[in-house]
Order: structure tokens, then C-alpha cells, then sequence
């Protein structure tokens, strides 16, 4: 059984849906220290003819020292209407503008105080909408007691991949498949000693037209499936191999 772990990011690139199809189980991990600059509450999308800007999720009382799902939103400002209208201006000339928009103004329509369970049912929503059936692992309960006792017993270098063996050994997971940029943090040979196989998914080279000068690649999946429409979208999430 292969398993994909992920902090549960907002609207993320189609490298992170390309993880989740890849995998049988994926869990979205929120357990873990918050990091300013990250995902968790920002994405980037074009302006016409510009360049990518940031988007964000206002959040109160952010902090290092605090784990994601102990993150709130600030829901006293009219965040999810600014964000649609940016939207709306600067894709509504799109190809699939009148298929996708609808789409996102149910996304924003739901409400959760934290940012975590919000990323969460956003990315229920939005696999549901690709047709990718992985299963989707919400409850971070049952890794509590571990994530204390690694950051009081564990080496600073081995913590994340006891974090993840402990993780696959809890799930019955004897594959794991992480972004290509953990290759230089986690070792296949410390894993195959654990019992687990290691694998790094790397995306194809791709293109798309986008409302640009040049393409800009990376960007949320808002910019893919506005551009792209569902159908091609779900083409280029299998675009990958695992080395």
C-alpha cells in the first residue's frame, strides 16, 4: 500500500495532486509547526500579462511556535470576496473561465475557523472535482503521543523520516512517495531497513497558453484548470514518474 504525506496546503500546484494520485492513502498532516512563507495560507496566480502574485488566507495570531491546526482565520475581513474578484478579473477571458469559476465560488463558500481543517475540505473538494479517489486521511489524533516523544528523544537529522516510518508502520503502508525535493533529505536505503520503499515523484516538463508574456510554471491549480479546463488538467496530473 503506498501513502503520500503532506502538510494540507491552499489550492496547491499540480505537482501536490500529482502525489495524491499517485498514492492509495494520503495524509494531510497539520500536526506540525506552522511556517511563515509557506502554503499553508497563500498561492500565487496571474495577473493579465504580469507577473504571479500571492493570493492569501488572513490568519490571527500566526506563529512559528504554533502547529497548523492551531491556526485560526481571520474571518473579520472579506478575504474570499477579494480573492474571487481577483479572479474573476484576471481570468475571466480564460478558455474555461465559465467552467471553472463556479467551481471556486463553492469552494470559498464554506466556512472553518482554522486553516488546517479549511485546507483540508479544499482539497476533499478539488480531488473530488479531478476524480482522483485516493483516500483521503483527515485525523491527525493518533500521531500525537509520537510527534512529542521525536521532539524530545529523536536526533534533529533522523525526525522527519522516523516521523514518516512511524506514520507508514501506523497505516500498514509499505510504499512511500514524497516530492522531488526530498531527495537530498530522505535516504532509500534508512527506509528499505524499515521495510518501506522509497519513491520521488517528478513531474513532466509541460506547457500551457496562460494570460502571460511567458509561462510561468508552478503556479496554484487555479491558473492550470482556468487555462486548461478539467479534462486536460486530469491528463497533466498523470504527467510523472517516480524515480
Amino acid at each position: 500500500m503506498k501513502i503520500g504525506i503532506m502538510q494540507p496546503y491552499f489550492f496547491p500546484y499540480i505537482g501536490y495532486f500529482q502525489l495524491i494520485s499517485s498514492v492509495d492513502k494520503f495524509l494531510l498532516y497539520d500536526n506540525i509547526n506552522f511556517i511563515k512563507n509557506g502554503w499553508i495560507s497563500r498561492n500565487r496566480i496571474l495577473e493579465i500579462n504580469r507577473e504571479p502574485v500571492y493570493f492569501y488566507v488572513p490568519l490571527k495570531g500566526k506563529s512559528s511556535f504554533k502547529k497548523i491546526n492551531e491556526i485560526k482565520i481571520n474571518e473579520d475581513l472579506a478575504w474570499r470576496e477579494k480573492i474571487l474578484k481577483f479572479i474573476y478579473f484576471n481570468y475571466r477571458r480564460s478558455s474555461y473561465f465559465n467552467e471553472v469559476y463556479n467551481f471556486l465560488e463553492y469552494c470559498f463558500s464554506f466556512f472553518e475557523d482554522n486553516i488546517g481543517d479549511y485546507n483540508k475540505f479544499l482539497i476533499k473538494y478539488l480531488i473530488e472535482y479531478l476524480d482522483i479517489d485516493t483516500e483521503l486521511i483527515f485525523d491527525n489524533s493518533k500521531y500525537y503521543n509520537f510527534e512529542y516523544e521525536i521532539s524530545n528523544l529523536i536526533e534533529d537529522k533522523n525526525k522527519k523520516m522516523e516521523r514518516i516510518i512511524y506514520i507508514c508502520n501506523l497505516e500498514k503502508a509499505d510504499t512511500y512517495i514524497n516530492p522531488i525535493g526530498g531527495v537530498n533529505v530522505y535516504n532509500k536505503n534508512y527506509f528499505k531497513k524499515q521495510g518501506i520503499d522509497l519513491f520521488f515523484i517528478k513531474t513532466h516538463e509541460y506547457y500551457y497558453k496562460q494570460n502571460s508574456y511567458k509561462f510561468f510554471k508552478n503556479l496554484s491549480i487555479i491558473d492550470v484548470l482556468m487555462n486548461c479546463g478539467k479534462v486536460e488538467t486530469k491528463n497533466l496530473i498523470h504527467k510523472y514518474d517516480l524515480v
